[in-house]
């Protein structure tokens, strides 16, 4: 889709999508002028049986429909009988929308910019997916629950095999009053269905979450680019500003994803450890929770570790960037000095640390992955020989009761450090983001409008006085300015339809003049 900036829309212009309507008032709000957005004839071909042109029938879909999947099912169809094309997908549902999303995080945002010193962008964000997040973690908790009820179920089913209730025709009833081993056997496959269910449900949503959080991220900053000072311009570099957009925003979808589990894994491990306690005795729970608490506060330590690393290696691949990035806008003069070589060394330099702390990085991650990853088969170990030790028959209910909790305890132990992992990098990210929020912005000018009469000259200045290092919250004396102004009694006067050269050598100021003339260097 291609937009053309015309005086006059044809007749027969296509009829724009949402998202380019939604483009074109906030390009007439901003005073550019009417657009028409005129559509390739493969795509018009398409439009009478598009699916972009419908809702998306998640929005409209019950609860069933929705922890199964169901409504993805005619897309799943379409996509077996031949590959999917951009309008065979349907439009975002309304509250994923980075319009919506946007308009709900300013309303946050602009609350922290009003009632703080220092905004918080991590606690705006967090407003913003709040219910959301708040759903999806109580799910995570049901679904846990229901993984915790599987092994009580396992023992019930074994202890009623064992009790061999055919030998004497007498009904075994167990401590849940059921004396069926077919109703048990259900019992046990709908709570497997219901905690798997449940999970993929957790994940779809947590997925959900990320790209919301990560359109938010992406969004905002590509606004205050817009909006962004001129000596705000000067401090942040656009390799700076790609980073932010990029490798930032990536990092707050990678923390959504595993958020639920910072919480949700040691709460888990605690309940299945006083269960095991109940079942084999207090000395065996004790021991086998200790043995657990341990290998994760190390693996929380080592995710904190890790993270840090992370962080390091985010500086320098900014600094990276934002090197690379200025050695090709320069290239001229990078060429005509012959710097090649110095710039070569330079960036090698920078890429030899990078790849440093990134083998340092994998290092950690892998041991601290492995550990957590043998963890649960450890304490199940321990907790047998303790068991063994206090003079107690291993049974085989026993055996594979403490199996089944050992594996449930697998998926918390192996998610638990990348997800703190993936938050501690999150957070860094939010702080990132959040110092470039705080930048100045463009003042709007607080003079009285122009007057319309036709005038001699489109652009006079007399005797102004211009200065990059200017608080942006208002204008200030000459004597009040640290440091040489950048511009000084400049007097100039462009009639209209005429040509004006501006010369001067090197560092003159012929920049900072354009700057002036276009509003983005303060006026003493």
């Amino acid at each position: 889709m291609v937009a053309f900036p015309i005086l006059q829309t044809p007749p027969q212009a296509v009829e724009p999508s949402p998202m380019v309507a939604m483009k074109r008032s906030r390009l007439q709000e901003l005073g550019v002028g009417e657009y028409a957005t005129l559509d390739s004839p493969k795509r018009l071909a398409h439009d009478t049986s598009a699916w972009r042109n419908l809702p998306n029938p998640m929005g409209a879909a019950n609860w069933f429909s929705l922890l199964t999947m169901l409504w993805m099912d005619p897309l799943i169809h379409l996509g077996a009988k031949r590959p999917l094309q951009e309008q065979d997908v349907w439009q975002l549902c309304p509250q994923d929308t980075a319009a919506h999303l946007n308009q709900t995080f300013q309303s946050h945002w602009g609350h922290e910019v009003r009632s703080q010193t220092h905004p918080n962008y991590t606690r705006a964000l967090w407003r913003t997916l709040q219910f959301k997040t708040l759903w999806t973690t109580a799910l995570y908790g049901f679904c846990s629950a229901l993984s915790l009820l599987q092994p009580v179920v396992i023992k019930f089913l074994l202890e009623f095999l064992q009790a061999s209730p055919f030998a004497d025709n007498q009904p075994v009833h167990t401590p849940m009053g059921i004396s069926s081993g077919y109703v048990l056997a259900t019992l046990l496959t709908v709570l497997s269905f219901l905690s798997v269910t449940l999970q993929d449900y957790g994940q779809f949503l947590t997925s959900n979450l990320g790209v919301n959080a990560k359109s938010i991220v992406m969004d905002c900053v590509y606004l205050k680019t817009l909006q962004l000072s001129g000596g705000a311009k000067r401090a942040m570099s656009s390799g700076e500003i790609v980073t932010l957009s990029s490798v930032d925003s990536e990092r707050v979808y990678q923390g959504y994803l595993g958020g639920p589990w910072v919480l949700m894994a040691p709460l888990t491990l605690v309940v299945l450890f006083v269960l095991v306690g109940i079942e084999m005795g207090p000395v065996v729970g004790l021991v086998g929770g200790m043995s657990m608490a341990l290998v994760l506060y190390w693996g929380f330590i080592s995710s904190k570790a890790v993270g840090e690393v992370r962080r390091q290696v985010l500086t320098v691949q900014a600094e990276r960037v934002k090197l690379t990035s200025e050695a090709l806008q320069g290239v001229r003069v990078v060429k005509l000095y012959a710097w090649e070589s110095y710039l070569e060394r330079r960036i090698d330099a920078i890429r030899s640390d990078e790849l440093r702390l990134l083998r340092s990085y994998q290092y950690h991650r892998v041991l601290n992955t492995i550990v957590l990853s043998i963890a649960p088969v450890l304490s199940l170990a321990l907790c047998l020989a303790v068991y063994v030790a206090q003079g107690y028959q291993l049974t085989t209910s026993v055996a594979f009761t403490t199996l089944a909790y050992m594996n449930v305890a697998r998926m918390p132990c192996s998610v638990f450090s990348s997800s703190v992992m993936g938050v501690s990098e999150a957070v860094a990210s939010c702080i990132r983001i959040g110092k470039f929020m705080s930048l100045n912005e463009v003042v709007l000018s607080v003079d009285p409008p122009l007057q319309t009469t036709p005038i001699e000259a489109t652009v006079q200045m007399q005797r102004a006085n211009f200065s990059w290092n200017i608080d942006p919250s208002g204008r200030q004396e000459a004597s009040e300015i640290e440091g040489p102004m950048t511009l000084k009694n400049i007097s100039l006067t462009i009639a209209p339809n005429t040509l004006t050269i501006v010369v001067g050598p090197v560092g003159s100021g012929k920049s900072s003049l354009i700057s002036a003339l276009l509003g983005e260097i303060h006026q003493i």
